[in-house]
């Protein structure tokens, strides 16, 4: 069992654990924001002021970076690489005003190369296949009041609530950290509560209604209003189609896109969209739908779930919504295979094992046909709360998890 006490004021010691279970403990000069685990090698901690990395195993302080303040979502480890990128917030009341981004080397924290300071906070970044660019968003001014017009506690937040703001989308040299390309969004979206310092009625905000933009090619794709397809060395709009994916105020509705072939598959505005990868061209759109958080393609089918857990922008609390279930189509035309949505109350993800699609529901464990869509099993799991994830573990056991619990079934 791995302990870890990393939020007492005081020096970096090594202390005597209080639990006879732990196997170390340290303590820090400042106050703990965040700690995350980056691999089996790498535990990074932060203070209001450093940057720390421990041996997870040991808890034998690797490094620390001075005078560095990210949130745990700033701390990114370049796959295939000893390469530790940090987004590093500098000045502003809510400290988004400008960023830099950091390279270190995660072995020993030696600062390879940092970038010049970005217009605003930088908040989603990928990284090409190749670990030779990096590709970030960023939001200036992002923070603010979501209250809307004529808002009170017996209306809610009114008209016009929620903070909107324009992306800046970047391209930085990972060997170098120049700035290779940056281009404004050119429509504000809708963004999310960050956490963090409230000052009034302002609070931060983030992109974490969207998924992470994604690299196909010689584009970058990004889904904060559609999908938007740039080239990835100019940052010239290649296309761009515009629709909804803030799905009925709840953040994450829409489904991360899947590139097969010259065909680009999303969700978005209660629809399943192909489109030609390098022209745009809406080649079909499905039939309604109400919430495609989540879509999976085999040699000739589109198959998508319905509905789920989401976090909901307005009322700011988790909510469940949707028809609950699985939905097919064609995925040459879009046209309609099957659609079950008799599930009750919840839904977890989806699971494709074989010729079945498994999933549970508030009160029980359903198992489809991919082929038909007709019910081949359905049985109790008796669970107290709904469960909103399933997952297949390494004893060919459905694991199904819940707020406050986690149960296994044998497969």
């Amino acid at each position: 069992m791995l302990a870890l006490f990393l939020f007492l004021p005081l020096g970096v010691t090594e202390a005597a654990t209080s639990s006879t279970d732990a196997v170390w403990q340290r303590t820090l000069e400042r106050s703990l924001q965040f700690q995350t685990l980056v691999d089996d090698r790498l535990l990074v901690a932060g203070t209001g002021r450093h940057l720390y990395a421990f041996d997870p195993a040991n808890g034998e302080q690797l490094w620390r970076e001075r005078n560095v303040n990210p949130a745990r979502q700033d701390i990114y480890r370049v796959p295939g690489t000893e390469l530790l990128l940090v987004t590093d917030s500098a000045g502003g009341e809510f400290d988004d005003a400008d960023t830099h981004v950091l390279s270190l080397d995660a072995s020993d924290g030696a600062l390879i190369w940092e970038s010049p300071r970005l217009a605003g906070k930088a908040m989603q970044g990928v990284v090409t296949d190749d670990n030779r660019t990096l590709y970030l968003s960023a939001v200036s001014s992002a923070h603010g009041s979501d209250k809307g017009f004529l808002s009170s506690p017996l209306s809610g937040k009114g008209f016009g609530a929620g903070v909107y703001r324009e992306p800046r989308i970047l391209s930085l040299d990972l060997e170098s950290g120049k700035i290779l390309w940056e281009v404004k969004f050119d429509r504000e979206v809708r963004m999310q509560h960050a956490g963090g310092v409230t000052v009034g009625d302002e609070q931060p905000f983030d992109l974490g209604v969207y998924h992470r933009p994604l690299v196909v090619d010689r584009m970058l794709c990004l889904t904060y209003a559609g999908v938007r397809c740039l080239n990835r060395f100019t940052g010239a709009t290649v296309w761009d189609q515009a629709f909804s994916v803030v799905e009925d105020d709840l953040a994450r509705a829409y489904a991360p896109p899947v590139v097969l072939g010259d065909t680009l598959i999303a969700t978005g505005g209660n629809r399943i969209h192909a489109f030609d990868l390098l022209t745009g061209e809406r080649l079909w759109r499905s039939k309604k739908a109400n919430v495609l958080p989540e879509i999976q393609v085999d040699e000739d089918t589109v198959y998508s779930q319905l509905g789920g857990r989401f976090y909901h922008l307005g009322r700011e609390r988790w909510v469940w919504k949707g028809e609950f279930g699985v939905m097919a189509v064609d995925r040459q035309t879009g046209k309609t295979r099957w659609r079950f949505d008799d599930a009750k109350g919840a839904i977890s993800n989806l699971h494709y094992e074989s010729d079945r699609v498994w999933f549970a529901d508030e009160h029980r464990l359903y198992a489809l046909d991919r082929r038909t869509g007709k019910r081949v099993l359905r049985t109790k799991h008796r669970m107290q709360s709904p469960p909103s994830f399933l997952v297949l573990n390494g004893r060919g056991q459905f694991v199904l998890v819940a707020d406050d619990e986690v149960a296994a079934f044998d497969a």
